[in-house]
């Protein structure tokens, strides 16, 4: 791959772009654009990328050790076995995100939307999920589970755990967010309706 090791990519376009395998170790990326690309294999380690976008992409296999990502954008974003021990993605957008097989130990998600994203077998040890978002998430076969901190962190009916794991009788400080009823669905859909009408 190519060796992109300490790039300065501010602002850089890179939409589909085929950069499996590459070295961008220590590479400045904040604000770029990495939608739909290929990051397959490649290494971030300690890359610095505030804000960067990356919906879409594939980084399976990839190694984000201590990468810097908070309030980056990752929806539906491929990172099936990804390294990202001690990374940081408070705030980050991870919906619909493949973790399966992922290594998050210490990382932060603190803050980070995890809804309907796929975190079976990953491996949270140590990990912050402070506040994050885990409605309809997949969660089976997450290990550690028990060494990370789940204080604030929400989560809904559709949410699966791990064996072993119970939200509602271990103290972890989860918050249950319940399904919309039936009868509020009605009334915000009248709601609705009479606002257009009017």
């Amino acid at each position: 791959g190519a060796n992109l090791q300490r790039a300065y990519l501010t602002n850089a376009k890179l939409i589909s772009a085929d950069l499996s395998g590459a070295n961008l170790a220590g590479a400045v990326l904040a604000k770029s654009d990495l939608t739909k690309a290929n990051l397959q294999q490649t290494n971030f380690r300690s890359k610095i990328g505030l804000t960067t976008i990356l919906n879409y992409s594939n980084l399976t296999e990839a190694d984000l050790d201590w990468a810097n990502l908070h309030h980056s954008n990752l929806e539906e974003t491929n990172l099936m076995f990804a390294h990202l021990t001690g990374s940081n993605l408070a705030h980050s957008i991870l919906t619909s995100a493949n973790l399966f097989n992922a290594v998050l130990s210490e990382a932060n998600l603190s803050f980070a939307n995890l809804s309907y994203a796929d975190l079976s077998f990953a491996n949270v040890y140590g990990a912050n999920l402070f506040s994050a978002n885990l409605t309809d998430a997949n969660l089976t076969g997450m290990e550690n589970w028990d060494q990370a901190f789940w204080m604030g962190a929400t989560y809904n009916p559709n949410t699966t755990f791990p064996v072993g794991m119970n939200p509602e009788l271990d103290c972890f400080g989860m918050i249950f967010v319940p399904a919309p009823s039936a009868l509020a669905l009605i009334s915000i859909a009248g709601f609705t309706t009479r606002r257009r009408r009017s």
